[in-house]
């Protein structure tokens, strides 16, 4: 632990995807505002891939690193990437930044992030989301930011972060309440922990915490223009996969509506009393 803020990212990855991360490595190198350590985590047994892993096949560009800190933890499923990271504890101020293994972000995606904290530090900011309607279904949501139906330059607030857009926040902000929260869910609901941004969306809902989209960053704007790849607002997708993630990506596993249906009824009564209006967005 250090008295110091640090801005930490954070991702977790597959046996099969580790070896193809040093893009992303150096793209957040290069960030105009770099953070201060990139936390990867792995598993040594894939509960949802039935798979070992052992520690030699951690790649030597990121053992080698000082930059990242690669650990071997628990499958906690999609929640790997953060729950590891919340149990070790930190500076209450900390800012951590959970990313996906195959996304590249753009020069700029730091900071972007990190000055909306900073001007906002009980806020939650990413660069994708969407709202939900009345009926609370997740097939009849509004999109907001990249591929969406609201896109515009201001920032918008949301019902739903995606994790596809990165998800940054101050460690105080969830502190140890979200470990609890992850904890009970386990215990009485573990068929959800695989849709982790309803689960970890609906915790931000009960505690009030205001969830926010960011506008693009405007190196990216050609981009979007040009590219028919759908996940690229701020974070940029590996161009020799078609549709921006790697050929044995989990995200299929729980794209399924009804799951995401399923965990939004599950909070129905959070989401009844604390959802965004179109207006209030």
């Amino acid at each position: 632990m250090t008295d110091k803020r640090q801005i930490l990212v954070t991702f977790s990855s597959t046996p099969s995807r580790i070896s193809k991360v040093s893009p992303v490595i150096r793209a957040l190198k290069h960030q105009t505002f770099a953070p201060d350590q990139v936390n990867v985590w792995l598993c040594p047994y894939y509960k949802r891939l039935a798979l070992k892993f052992e520690k030699d096949g951690i790649p030597s560009f990121l053992t080698k690193d000082p930059f990242v800190k690669v650990k071997l933890v628990e499958d906690c499923g999609p929640g790997t990437k953060l729950i590891p990271l919340l149990q070790e504890g930190g500076n209450k101020d900390d800012i951590i930044i959970v990313i996906d293994d195959d996304r590249i972000p753009s020069k700029n995606f730091i900071k972007d992030l990190v000055s909306r904290i900073d001007k906002d530090p009980n806020a939650v900011y990413g660069y994708r989301g969407c709202l939900l309607d009345a009926s609370l279904s997740y097939a009849k949501r509004s999109i907001v930011g990249f591929n969406g139906r609201i896109f515009k330059r201001e920032e918008r607030r949301v019902d739903i972060l995606t994790g596809t857009g990165g998800i940054a926040f101050r460690r105080e902000v969830t502190g140890s309440d979200y470990l609890a929260f992850w904890r009970k869910m386990e215990d009485s609901r573990p068929d959800l922990l695989n849709v982790d941004d309803i689960l970890f969306n609906s915790f931000l809902a009960q505690k009030n915490i205001v969830r926010i989209v960011i506008p693009l960053d405007e190196e990216l704007k050609p981009l979007v223009k040009r590219l028919s790849i759908v996940r690229k607002y701020g974070i940029i997708p590996y161009p020799e996969f078609e549709e921006g993630h790697y050929p044995d990506s989990l995200w299929k596993e729980h794209s399924d509506g009804l799951k995401n249906d399923r965990a939004i009824n599950f909070f129905k009564q959070v989401w009844e009393s604390h959802r965004v209006s179109k207006k209030e967005a």
